[in-house]
Order: C-alpha cells, then structure tokens, then sequence
C-alpha cells in the first residue's frame, strides 16, 4: 500500500499518495453510531451531530434518511453542558451509558473549541461486547486562519496529502479550487468568486479551477502568480479574468506583463471594473493578445462560454485558433 496512490469517495478519481499505514487492533463491535461536531453558520455557531447509524456516509444519510440525524446546536459563549451531552447520548440509544457517552461528547467539543476546528466527525463510533465505547474513525479539519494560534498543531500538517496548487496559492494569500471543467477563473474576492462561478454555470460552461487574489493592490507579481496557477491545470481552454478593484489601468498593465511572461497561448476574455477602467479596456485591446476586454459582467459570462466551446471544437478537429481582436 505505501507509495501507492489510495482511492476512495473523499480523495476523488485521482487518489493521494499513501506513505503511512495505520496497524490497530481489531476490535469485536456489536454497535456503531455517529458523533460530530460542525461549525455552522445556518446555527451561528457549533452543531453537534449524533445518529445510531454509524458507519454510514452520513452526507448521503442527511439527504436520504434526514430524520436519522440529531441535530443540537451549542451556545458558544455558554459552551456545552454535561446534561446536554448527556442528552446526546440517549438521543443515540445509549441511555444506559450516558455518563460515558456523555463524557466523549465533552471531550469531543472541548477539543473542537481548543483547536478551533471546523470539523470533528467519528465515524463510528462502536460499542464492542464489553460494554466499552471506541472511537474507531476520526476525521478532523482545523481553521487555517487560526494557525498562528496553533502553531505546534499546524506543523503537523503533511502537506503531501494535499493538492500543492493549493499550498502555492497559501503562499500568496490566495484561494484555488480546482474543479473539472475547462474555464480558468481569476476573481477578486470570494462573493466574486461565487457569483463567476455561477453565472458560467448558468451560461452552459464549466470552471476548470479559480483562483481569489482577494485585494490586488496594483501588484502586478501578484496577477502573474495568480494566472500562472490557473494555467498549471491542462484542461483550461480559456480564462475568465473577472476583477473589481482600484486603478483598472495599472490592473491591465500587469494582465499584458504576466501574459508575455508566462507565454499565455489560450484566450482571455477579461472584465475589470473600477478606476479608469475605459483606459485598462482600451490598453488591453492594443496588447496585439488573445485578450477580449467585456465590461458587462453577462456579456462576459457568454462569451467565456462560446469562447470555450469554440476551443474545444477545434480541438476535436486539430484546427488552430487564431483571435484578431479590434479594440
């Protein structure tokens, strides 16, 4: 197993990299369930999920069998009481061992509050012939805003297990997700990121991968970083460039810099709003690039998408694509 590439629901169609194997004691389980901690902000603040199901993908659970999932949301400046922990646990049929039930369940949130996580998932959770409770699986995701406050938890992280686009973006105060279509997106702020997503979406395209550069600040290292991330997935065929920010024309400059330094070759449809914004249009129409300059957000949304489709047919048919683009 180790070195090979391990495949399962949560890793996806390509896998990660196994370098441990875990050797445990086989225990003899007559009973499993389901406990786990959720920030949620539907509940504005920490919800503790418990079910008798253990076992179970409890995502597939909530959508077929939702009345088999408790759900009991914490004060979070109260914290949780015993006798709510307690309560848990006969809400699982474990009435008869609340007190130990009730316990894991203190232990579990004060762990999710110490750590400031954002996930802490047991599943299951198994009762063997003894009468003893084991945590058999253990999921846990932690903030990584609040690594400066857990610095020695954080140096735990092995960051093999984890796509390296996403570190490199870290590194840049960035956001990647990587998706499976083939429009390259780079947006400036997250609700940009939400709404870019969408409206390709809703246009009959699909995101490859996209990248938050949050606040560019006219950091045209930052444009290059962000747009060399895009690119280091093959299947993008296009890029959209969507951003609201200061001075469009310094924005634009650095949009031309990146693309002749990276040697760009896919067309780029390009919004920019703010600043001067006619100026950065009019700058990147005489780049002599693959750059189609849209200020309206729908127009640019149809036109990434036809752009797409239009990259992919010529593919399939092994013909070039070449843009003469009027300002």
């Amino acid at each position: 197993m180790i070195g090979d590439y391990l495949v399962t629901q949560q890793t996806g169609a390509k896998g990660l990299l196994c370098n441990y194997v875990m050797i445990a004691k086989r225990l003899k389980i007559i009973k499993e369930f389901y406990l786990g901690i959720i920030m949620e902000r539907n509940f504005g603040g920490p919800v503790i999920l418990s079910s008798v199901h253990g076992g179970a993908d409890i995502d597939h659970l909530s959508k077929t069998t939702p009345e088999a999932i408790n759900y009991t949301p914490v004060d979070i400046i109260k914290g949780l009481e015993r006798r709510e922990a307690e309560e848990i646990a006969e809400k699982i049929d474990l009435g008869d061992k609340k007190k130990e039930a009730g316990e894991i369940v203190m232990k579990l949130y004060e762990i999710f509050i110490k750590r400031d996580a954002l996930l802490i998932d047991i599943n299951p959770l198994g009762l063997d012939h003894q009468g003893n409770l084991w945590c058999i699986d253990a999921k846990l995701k932690f903030d990584d805003d609040a690594a400066y406050k857990q610095r020695t938890l954080h140096s735990l992280r092995d960051t093999s297990q984890e796509d390296p686009r996403v570190i490199q973006a870290a590194k840049h105060k960035f956001s990647y997700v990587p998706m499976d279509g083939n429009i390259g997106c780079l947006v400036s702020g997250a609700g940009l990121a939400m709404a870019t997503i969408d409206i390709i979406n809703l246009h009959g395209g699909s995101p490859a991968n996209f990248v938050n550069v949050s606040s560019l600040r006219g950091s045209k290292e930052r444009l290059k970083a962000g747009l060399k991330l895009i690119m280091s997935e093959p299947s993008v065929m296009v890029v959209f460039i969507n951003i609201f920010d200061g001075r469009c024309e310094v924005i634009a400059e650095g949009i031309v810099l990146a693309i002749q330094e990276l040697n760009i070759d896919v067309p780029i449809v390009c919004r920019l709003q703010g600043r001067n914004a006619k100026d950065a249009r009019i700058l990147l129409g005489m780049a002599n690039l693959k750059i189609l300059p849209v200020p309206d957000l729908e127009e640019a949304s149809r036109l990434v998408v036809k752009v797409a489709q239009i990259m992919v047919l010529a593919k399939s048919k092994n013909v070039k694509v070449n843009f003469e683009l009027p300002i």
